[in-house]
């Protein structure tokens, strides 16, 4: 994995925050509704673009009108105010399958660590009954959302631009869980963080995964984008301390 070099505003050059400012006003004429953290969500856009603003206006002006149509600023303001993961829709009924654990511990770079598990290994008919794909949809949507303003509040707060960062324990995960009927429901929100969440992912480290589960990721890798980069699947014999690596001393 390639770790993303540290930012702040504060090391911006002239030019780049110039770069930054023309964002935010291209964003406000595009109808995204910015709010006191959102600059660091343009400079994600910057970034993934190497600064080149025409480049990063195509992809921002194309996200707010995304952002308009599936009602993702409502989402983050309602984030803001204080709702929960476990108010979010339909998570009564996937909650039982899957643990999705969002923390304030900082990975050993600074950025937001949040853990995902296989709760007891869920049953793949009873999963994928449990809600339905636009429903799934919905719940990616506010996975990402929740993301994004947490890693933007927290960049404004440290002074540098923070990324999410993922662990997940595949221990049980097997053949029949990465299935592709599985992957045919999720598969809308594949290409969601490429095209409307660039730079928002530090490392995602899979840890006792079983053999199938890599052949299975260089199968829809290709459907993730930039972000694949930063993956890491590790098997059992290669998963212990994989996480003690990168948490904070």
């Amino acid at each position: 994995m390639g770790e993303p070099a540290p930012i702040s505003l504060d090391t911006l050059t002239e030019q780049q925050q110039e770069a930054l400012a023309s964002a935010r006003l291209i964003a406000k004429e595009a109808g995204w509704k910015l709010d006191e953290f959102s600059e660091w969500t343009l400079l994600r856009f910057l970034l993934k673009h190497r600064w080149k603003l025409s480049a990063a206006e195509k992809q921002i002006r194309s996200t707010a009108a995304w952002r308009a149509e599936v009602g993702a600023d409502a989402i983050r303001a309602s984030i803001a105010a204080g709702l929960q993961p476990r108010d979010w829709p339909a998570m009564d009924r996937i909650c039982p399958h899957v643990l999705l654990a969002f923390t304030n511990l900082p990975t050993d770079d600074g950025d937001r660590l949040t853990y995902v598990d296989a709760n007891d290994v869920f049953e793949v008919d009873a999963f994928l009954n449990c809600a339905t794909a636009a429903e799934i949809f919905v719940i990616n949507l506010y996975v990402l959302e929740h993301a994004s303003y947490h890693n933007d509040r927290r960049s404004a707060a440290t002074g540098r631009l923070c990324r999410w960062s993922t662990h997940f324990d595949a221990r049980g995960i097997g053949m029949r869980h990465i299935s592709v009927r599985v992957a045919w429901k999720f598969r809308p929100c594949l290409p969601l963080a490429d095209n409307f969440y660039p730079s928002l992912f530090g490392f995602m480290l899979t840890v006792n995964a079983a053999k199938a589960m890599a052949v299975f990721w260089s199968l829809v890798s290709p459907f993730v984008g930039e972000n694949a980069k930063q993956v890491a699947i590790l098997d059992t014999e290669s998963s212990p301390g994989a996480l003690l690596s990168r948490a904070p001393a």
